[in-house]
């Protein structure tokens, strides 16, 4: 699917779960920077509630598609100190990993937490 931005910024700001999911989806394939501020404030709506983690996990990863500003990296890290789901955490250590200017010292930051989910998330990003 080819969405135009518009569509996707109304999508993220759709009252249904599953239809940011979708966009977030879409911009997983499609990442689009103009995106980014509708992405956060769709992920700090969606971390409200526990109940749809797996849009929770979605949001993230399109996140963790794009470059990454600094609000972004502030939410992606107090994310991984929430108690959420833990594929949601995995997540957001996956995202801060990719992006990171100093990818040792978020790898020893997950293994320091004993997180098993953020080694995880650690893990699946180097493998990428």
């Amino acid at each position: 699917m080819n969405a135009s931005v518009d569509d996707l910024l109304n999508l993220l700001r759709h009252s249904q779960s599953r239809q940011r999911r979708k966009a977030a989806k879409i911009l997983r394939l499609q990442p689009r920077a103009e995106c980014c501020t509708a992405l956060l404030d769709a992920i700090e709506l969606e971390i409200q509630n526990r109940r749809t983690w797996e849009t929770q996990y979605q949001l993230i990863m399109a996140l963790g598609a794009l470059p990454l500003s600094k609000g972004a990296r502030c939410t992606l890290e107090r994310i991984v100190s929430l108690e959420l789901e833990p594929m949601v955490v995995l997540a957001a250590n996956d995202a801060l990993v990719r992006h990171s200017t100093d990818v040792d010292g978020e790898i020893r930051r997950a293994l320091l937490s004993e997180s098993l989910f953020r080694v995880e998330g650690a893990t699946r990003a180097l493998a990428m």
